[in-house]
């Protein structure tokens, strides 16, 4: 959350001085180097000195911005298109724009998982209780009565003693991790950490609700990125070439993409190019063979945009609804079980 946090407050900082310094005149090098020299923020200044360093061996500012690692390959994809077509300043407000609306996003989300996580740290304090004071109540009486202790029972007093042998070191891991959060939160992500979180990120992915919801949120990111760069001027192909590094996350046939393109070259229409790509639905392929015959594209775009990010939304509103009543059955079902188990033979000795 910390590092999010950071890493939002960079990226909104530095899009909303670019924009007011190049819509006062300023080139992009000179922008760039004057908001370096003017932001308070030394983490930042860190960041975007090597992409003013890019800049000035004539590098674009999408490729500069590479270094930072602040950007995605969303935003880094619609800054180029605005560097292709001379309208980087309209880009840049429509990137400050929905980089508030993804922070808002997040807020969300932060929000509505606040609640789970007090379940689990209750949960968690209330097994902590239950090792420190149930389990040895229950081996004494065990012990008392000349029974053995039930398998479940031994497994938690060896845990329990365990612990307790080594609550310093437990405590110290604990705050090592805590403090080196705090400041991999401040730092950039070396290659192998990036690596590393991609892998993850594939992994979670998997799961089938979440990867349907993926791909709409980039399918929205699609939509609105060739529609920014057919409303800068540019033409279909080129505009659909700069989207492409957007679908390579997606598991929806990233590597057909070329097959798309080549079809536009060859003069096929955008639906019907769409159409074998299997991404967009029938309604928005109805959509864009629609805008196609009255030259509407780049509306269309939008629309679809805005009507896929809602999808999205809606969506994600659906899985944090679900996700604490989900969450509570599962921590019942773990907490009901462990008392059943120990329980059980109690109540079988004093049936005997």
């Amino acid at each position: 959350m910390a590092a999010y946090k950071i890493a939002h407050e960079m990226r909104y900082s530095t899009l909303r001085a670019l924009l007011m310094l190049l819509q006062g005149g300023f080139t992009i090098e000179n922008a760039l180097s004057t908001w370096i020299a003017h932001t308070d923020n030394p983490q930042l200044k860190e960041r975007l000195q090597p992409a003013w360093q890019a800049l000035q061996q004539g590098q674009s500012l999408s490729t500069a911005f590479q270094c930072t690692q602040l950007f995605d390959e969303i935003a880094l994809t619609a800054l180029a298109a605005g560097e292709a077509t001379h309208t980087l300043a309209n880009v840049l407000h429509h990137l400050t724009e929905w980089e508030k609306i993804r922070h808002a996003t997040h807020q969300k989300i932060q929000h509505a998982l606040r609640y789970p996580k007090l379940i689990v740290c209750a949960a968690l304090c209330m097994l902590i209780g239950m090792c420190v004071f149930v389990f040895p109540a229950l081996s004494n009486l065990y012990l008392t009565l000349g029974k053995k202790l039930p398998p479940t029972l031994i497994f938690w007093n060896t845990v329990t003693a365990w612990c307790i042998a080594h609550v310093y070191l437990l405590l110290t891991g604990i705050l090592a991790l805590i403090y080196l959060s705090q400041q991999q939160a401040k730092k950039q992500q070396s290659k192998k950490q990036q690596r590393l979180h991609h892998t993850l990120r594939r992994w979670i992915m998997q799961l089938p609700f979440l990867t349907s919801l993926h791909h709409t949120y980039l399918l929205g990111a699609w939509y609105r990125i060739v529609y920014l760069a057919l409303s800068t001027g540019l033409p279909l192909v080129r505009s659909v070439a700069l989207a492409h590094p957007i679908m390579q996350t997606s598991r929806h046939h990233p590597h057909t993409y070329n097959t798309l393109i080549t079809a536009l070259t060859q003069g096929h229409s955008f639906a019907a190019s769409l159409r074998h790509m299997a991404w967009a639905p029938p309604i928005a392929l109805s959509y864009l063979e629609l805008a196609e015959k009255t030259n509407q594209m780049p509306q269309t775009l939008q629309h679809l945009a805005e009507q896929t990010e809602q999808q999205w939304q809606d969506r994600l509103a659906i899985l944090l609804t679900w996700l604490e009543p989900l969450l509570l059955l599962g921590l019942g079902g773990m907490l009901a079980g462990l008392l059943i188990t120990l329980y059980v033979p109690l109540v079988n000795l004093g049936m005997g």
